[in-house]
C-alpha cells in the first residue's frame, strides 16, 4: 500500500496531467501546475515558535493548484488506509484560511492568492469515511466562496472514479 507522501509525489509528477484531466471534465475547472505542501502556519507577527498562533511547524496544504488570476485548488490528500471524519475539518481549516488570505484579512508573503476569485477544495481519497455524505457535501457548499468537492481516485491503475 502506497503512503500519503508517495502518492502526493505522483499526483505532482506523473500523475498531475491525469488529475488536471480529471478536474476539467468532471468538475469543468481549469488548473495552472500541481504542486504540494503549501504553508499554513499562522503567526502573531514574524515567524518564530514563540508567535505562532496555530498550526505551525510542517502544517501544509497536501496538494495545491493557482489558476492564474481566478481560483487556489486545494486537495486534501488521504490514502487508501486513511478513511477518517477528520478529513472535513482539515480542508474546511484551509478553505477558510485560503479565502480570508485572498481578501487580505490576513497578512501574508505569498501574494500570487491576493484577489483571487475563488477556492475550490477537493477531498482527493480513495473512499470516504461513511458519515461524509452528500448532505454534508450540500452543507460545506453553502459557503458562496469556496465549493467543496469529492474525488475519488484509484492508485494502482491511475484512475479517477466519477461519484
Amino acid at each position: 500500500m502506497a503512503s500519503e507522501h508517495s502518492i502526493e509525489e505522483f499526483f505532482v509528477g506523473q500523475g498531475s496531467q491525469k488529475l488536471k484531466e480529471t478536474v476539467k471534465q468532471q468538475f469543468n475547472i481549469e488548473l495552472g501546475q500541481i504542486n504540494n505542501q503549501y504553508p499554513v502556519g499562522v503567526f502573531n507577527g514574524k515567524v518564530s515558535r514563540e508567535t505562532h498562533v496555530f498550526t505551525g511547524g510542517k502544517s501544509a496544504i497536501d496538494l495545491y493548484s493557482i489558476a492564474p488570476g481566478d481560483s487556489f485548488n486545494i486537495f486534501e490528500l488521504k490514502a487508501e488506509n486513511n478513511v477518517q471524519v477528520g478529513i472535513i475539518s482539515e480542508l474546511f481549516f484551509y478553505a477558510s484560511l485560503i479565502k480570508d488570505l485572498s481578501k487580505g484579512k490576513f497578512k501574508s508573503d505569498f501574494t500570487e492568492i491576493q484577489g483571487l476569485k475563488r477556492v475550490n477544495a477537493f477531498f482527493l481519497t480513495p473512499r470516504l469515511h461513511p458519515l461524509i455524505t452528500a448532505k454534508v457535501l450540500d452543507l460545506l457548499n453553502k459557503d458562496t466562496q469556496v465549493s467543496y468537492y469529492k474525488l475519488l481516485y484509484e492508485i494502482n491503475s491511475v484512475n479517477f472514479l466519477v461519484s
